[in-house]
């Protein structure tokens, strides 16, 4: 009888364990720096491939339009209105993904995610040589998922139990 209680016991503190061993597990992407300093990740929305710059200054995750265009549906506009340096407010859409990955680490939604118009950064005479960026990682997705900017091993580092990403879809109610 004591034998099978040890058993037991011994079973839960090893399930125990590896609970606890797999909540403090951390997801390591690569990021890739251009000739500015900037640092890029691979980025999959609805299994369509993009880069993405990662940006603690920006408050939004967004969508560059034409990205958007490829793996998004059924876009409508937004009332967000964001800005960068030196531009005015800019009009945003939104739509829904079902899917997001960056680098091994995805989330499945559906959730909400803004799109706007990059042009006027990707087509800047200053960036001829730096590559097309397909969106930005915000500030939102960042802390929602404790990420942490690892300049020294020139990674993405986030945990692997995130409590919710962004915003959930409207839903319309008819009358």
């Amino acid at each position: 009888m004591m034998i099978a209680f040890r058993s037991q016991i011994s079973l839960l503190l090893l399930a125990l364990g590896l609970s606890l061993l797999a909540s403090c597990a951390t997801y390591r992407v690569p990021m890739k720096r251009d000739d500015f300093g900037l640092h890029f990740v691979r980025v999959q929305v609805n299994n369509h491939p993009g880069i993405f710059l990662v940006d603690s200054g920006a408050s939004h995750t967004v969508l560059d339009h034409r990205f958007a265009n490829r793996c998004l549906k059924n876009m409508t506009s937004s009332n967000l209105r964001l800005a960068w340096l030196g531009s005015q407010h800019t009009d945003t859409k939104e739509g829904v993904a079902d899917y997001f990955q960056i680098g091994n680490y995805r989330e499945t939604g559906p959730f909400r995610i803004h799109v706007l118009n990059l042009d006027a950064i990707n087509h800047a005479p200053a960036r001829s040589r730096a590559m097309r960026m397909d969106g930005i990682i915000g500030a939102d997705f960042l802390i929602t998922h404790r990420a942490l900017i690892d300049y020294s091993t020139g990674s993405l580092r986030f945990a692997s139990a995130p409590n919710t990403w962004m915003e959930p879809p409207r839903i319309k109610h008819r009358r």
